[in-house]
Formats: structure tokens, sequence, C-alpha cells
């Protein structure tokens, strides 16, 4: 079975910025949606940070990301599994209050894991990694430690990995923490890096500057094969002259 992987959504970025909303909505509408259509790819897996700011949401942007996302994945039945990030919560030691989980609850297709979760994609194990802190950290690696799923996808601050293009993250957890596993994907860094086991997929579209020149986009992972296909973005909104 064929999945999209998709993280750092970001809804709401740059103080709720109408161009960065067309600029999104354009990803979305031109390519994300259509490929997902041409493919009938049934299943998304969101790898954290759906909304840009922690505190509130603003009404426009709660609107049109309602309607040109949420309502579009259950307009096409896409099962939809939410791996809660960092800026979707709302305090900094627990994700029990969330963005996600307030916003999306009328929405039968849309699965939100605040926890660390062993979960079956098609035939695939796969262990659910959310936005590890005080409250969850202790349950978090238990699970991490037991579990016999060879995949984890997650929210993970690794030390290591490119935070950015040009900046490598000299803090956060040390990356053998799931070295038991065969694949991990991650959101949270904005860039695609990795080291051959532990993939940063990257965000689907420019935010910062810093995303300048920075190939963006979503991919394809095939749960039997284990195939990794990145679909780039061809779409840009920074541009020097």
């Amino acid at each position: 079975m064929k999945i999209a992987l998709l993280t750092d959504t970001h809804f709401g970025c740059r103080n709720d910025s109408p161009a960065f909303i067309e600029f999104q909505n354009k990803f979305y509408n031109e390519l994300f949606f259509p490929y997902m259509q041409q493919y009938d790819i049934k299943t998304l897996v969101h790898l954290g940070d759906v909304v840009d700011r922690r505190k509130f949401i603003n009404h426009n942007t709660a609107h049109n990301f309602k309607l040109k996302f949420w309502d579009k994945l259950d307009e096409l039945n896409i099962d939809t599994h939410i791996i809660i990030g960092n800026h979707d919560t709302y305090y900094k030691n627990t994700n029990n209050v969330n963005a996600v989980d307030l916003l999306l609850r009328e929405y039968k297709n849309v699965i939100v894991y605040s926890e660390a979760t062993e979960v079956k994609l098609d035939k695939l194990g796969v262990v659910f990694v959310p936005w590890i802190n005080k409250e969850n950290e202790e349950q978090t690696l238990k699970l991490i430690k037991k579990t016999k799923h060879t995949c984890a996808m997650g929210h993970l601050e690794l030390s290591g990995f490119r935070a950015h293009k040009n900046v490598v993250m000299d803090h956060g957890m040390d990356k053998d923490v799931f070295s038991k596993f065969s694949t991990v994907f991650s959101g949270h860094y904005h860039t695609r890096s990795d080291n051959g086991k532990i993939y940063y997929l990257g965000n689907p579209y420019e935010i910062y500057w810093n995303d300048w020149k920075d190939k963006k986009g979503f991919h394809i992972f095939d749960t039997e094969t284990l195939e990794l296909e990145r679909i780039v973005n061809p779409y840009t909104i920074h541009e020097k002259i």
C-alpha cells in the first residue's frame, strides 16, 4: 500500500499572512490533492506541526485550512493520521491540550496521536512518536524499548541533523534511542536530510528566507517495498533579485 507523508504544514505561518495562505493553497490545489486523486492514495500520515502558533489560531486561517485541506481529505475519503508536533500543543510539558484535537473532532477520517502508539499501516507495524515532553517521555521510551515494530514515524528533535540547510542541530535527543528501527521518518526540521536510517522529510513549501533554494515537497511511502518517493513542490515564494 502506498501512503502519503506530509509534515510541518504550519497553517497560519507568518502572522496569518494572506500571501502565504494563498501560496499554501496553491500547493494543495495544484499539486498535493491532484496527485492523491491521480494515484488513488487513500492514507495520509501527518508528522506534526499542523498549525503554526501554539497559543491561538486566527479565525480566517482556521476557516481556510478547514475548507482547503480537512474538508478535501474528508471528501476524498482519505484516512488521516496526525502525530502531534510541538507547535500543535498549548503547553510545553504535555500534549493533552492541542489544536488538532480541538479543531478536528467533526472529522471521522482523522485520528490524532498525542502519545506514542503502535499502529498497523496495511501489514506494516509502525510506532507513532508525537512530540516528546516531560509528561510522556517515560512512556515513549518504554514503548520504543519493548516494541517489535521495525518502523517509526514521529516529530523528533534529534541531534546531528539539519534544522535548515545552513544549520546542524548540536542539541536534542541522541539518535541512538531509535537504533532498533530499520526506518525512521520525522517532521520538525524543515529541510530534508537523513543518515541512511533516520529521514527528516522537510516541510512542503517555503515559509522563511532560510527556505530559499531548498527543495520542498511531500513523500509517498510504500509499506510493502519500503520505498520512499519524493514529490517536489515546484512553487516558490522567495526570490532574490
